[in-house]
């Protein structure tokens, strides 16, 4: 299960590591055992287990890489609000007599109004800025294609494009990651088996086409190896979900992982995601 450190930190997921840095530090002083020493076993195991936890949450977040493969990963689940505590109710003090103004005083000014504040949007992860250009070119060489094409979303992919048909459903979507290394390829891992989760039950066949660009590939064996997996050759891969999978790292040629097999629009959509560029 994917912790969510930004919580536990209590910081929304757009902090800076400078809002890190202070959300850790505060928490550290509050939780460090050495504070509680002389308030119980309890006191003491509860700060220690979690004095642990905001080490581990600090560690992750504290380090670009890290953090950005972390990232990836707690898309996948929803983010939680961060409880406000509610304020103490206060009797109103009653504001003293205000002294008459001489009719003739001029009003004073009013004071400027505050410019409003614009909340701009989490600053872009670096895969936004990977090829920015290139998810849509091989959205509109999809979208090109002879079959009826509507959009669907599916969390944690920045588009997806569905062609259903009456025995067959074919899904392409399409992520841009800044790295896939042995850690962040467990993203993967855990979103596909998603969404076969959700078509095995489904009576016509259903493809799933996942096209992933990554800047950079680390741990190339462990994630090749981890990719051809997902392809759906296991055995307790359901029967009527055949799952394709489409890397591209940086500027170079696209792999396909698995097996297109005999259907022709199936063929011609693989086609398609490996020759966009």
């Amino acid at each position: 299960m994917i912790k969510d450190y930004y919580f536990l930190l209590g910081l929304p997921r757009s902090a800076s590591l400078k809002e890190i840095k202070q959300a850790y530090r505060k928490l550290a002083a509050q939780y460090h055992p050495d504070r509680v020493s002389g308030q119980g076993p309890e006191a003491l195991e509860h700060a220690t287990v979690k004095m642990t936890e905001l080490n581990e949450a600090f560690k992750v977040l504290s380090n670009p890489e890290s953090k950005a493969e972390y990232d990836q990963q707690v898309e996948l689940i929803p983010e939680r609000t961060i409880p406000r505590p509610r304020p103490e109710s206060r009797p109103t003090p009653t504001p003293p007599p205000t002294p008459a103004q001489p009719k003739s005083a001029p009003s004073p000014p009013p004071p400027p109004r505050p410019e409003p504040r614009v909340t701009h949007p989490a600053q872009a992860r670096p895969e936004a800025a990977l090829d920015g250009e290139y998810g849509q070119r091989l959205k509109t060489a999809i979208s090109s294609l002879p079959l009826k094409w509507k959009e669907r979303v599916v969390r944690g992919w920045e588009w997806g494009l569905e062609a259903d048909e009456l025995r067959r459903s074919i899904l392409v979507l399409y992520r841009a990651m800044d790295s896939l290394s042995r850690l962040s390829v467990r993203w993967l891992e855990s979103a596909v088996p998603a969404i076969v989760d959700t078509e095995k039950s489904a009576l016509r066949r259903t493809y799933v086409l996942a096209a992933v660009h990554v800047g950079r590939l680390m741990d190339a064996a462990v994630v090749r190896q981890s990719l051809q997996a997902l392809t759906g050759t296991g055995a307790s891969w359901p029967g009527n979900v055949q799952v394709l999978l489409v890397l591209r790292e940086g500027k170079s040629r696209p792999v396909l992982y698995g097996v297109p097999g005999d259907d022709a629009r199936l063929a011609q959509v693989s086609q398609v995601l490996l020759k966009a560029s």
